[in-house]
């Protein structure tokens, strides 16, 4: 893998937890979005937050990639405080952001979409670093092409491909940043089955290498590819534990179908 040019003082030594918040409260007026969470992301783990429509999901997304500051309370990454950071400061020490929107430019080739990307985590000093800077851009760009199965498509345009190579060349924008900690906001959100398969595929390969926090509302694909998994309801974590726990969780089956457990004849729980 290249060498990243640094832009940022070096992150504290690495912990067993990556990301982690406290008492984080997120209002928009006198609505209360997220209200007193708490979270603890191990690194190298997958890590889902699901929940009701509504629940906070996406509002915690935003507060952790920097889109708006919490209203109380405190986010830390490897360490080190990050609250309130602005958007390109967070990408340049190591988290990516895909977004539930397909945000690729459609005007630009997969290869130019990954290019981009790449310069966003170096800063351009002058002359002779900017032409560093897109030499090490291009052979990051190259590397992501194949990790997202876009190898025979490098010069297609954006707009020329199907909703699900969008997706991953949408997941390729934030890969091409060189993340230590990826964030998927509803990845498989308007796929096929055939898409989704793939896409699901892509993420735990992905896993393998990376600390990734997923939002996803499929629920087949959450008990798929999860290690952990933190629960959201109406602003408020109801619940946080494995695949299993989860999926056998009262509190959890009631927030999501309005009603006692249903259980099937082998005693499995279908949330």
């Amino acid at each position: 893998m290249s060498a990243m040019i640094p832009n940022e003082p070096a992150a504290p030594v690495a912990s067993e937890v990556i990301l982690e918040g406290e008492s984080i409260t997120k209002s928009f007026g006198g609505l209360v979005a997220l209200n007193d969470v708490n979270f603890s992301v191990q690194r190298g783990r997958l890590h889902s937050i699901i929940g009701p429509n509504g629940s906070g999901k996406s509002t915690l997304f935003n507060l952790i990639s920097g889109t708006f500051p919490p209203t109380s309370g405190r986010i830390r990454y490897a360490g080190r405080d990050i609250t309130g950071m602005p958007e390109h400061r967070i990408t340049r020490i190591g988290i990516a952001r895909s977004f539930q929107i397909t945000t690729v430019f459609k005007g630009l080739t997969v290869l130019q979409n990954l290019e981009v990307a790449a310069q966003a985590r170096h800063t351009q000093l002058n002359f002779w670093r900017r032409a560093k800077t897109l030499e090490v851009a291009n052979n990051r760009a190259q590397e992501v092409l194949a990790m997202v199965g876009l190898t025979s498509k490098p010069n297609a345009l954006a707009s020329e491909l199907s909703h699900g190579e969008q997706r991953h060349l949408d997941i390729g924008i934030a890969l091409a940043t060189n993340p230590d900690l990826l964030l998927l906001d509803e990845p498989t959100s308007g796929m096929s089955q055939f898409e989704t398969t793939a896409t699901t595929e892509l993420i735990r390969e992905l896993s393998k290498t990376l600390s990734v926090l997923l939002v996803e509302h499929k629920m087949d694909v959450i008990l798929g590819v999860s290690d952990w998994i933190t629960v959201l309801n109406r602003g408020s974590v109801i619940a946080d534990g494995k695949p299993a726990e989860i999926q056998e969780n009262e509190a959890v089956i009631e927030a999501y179908l309005g009603k006692a457990a249903t259980r099937t004849p082998s005693g499995d729980v279908s949330i």
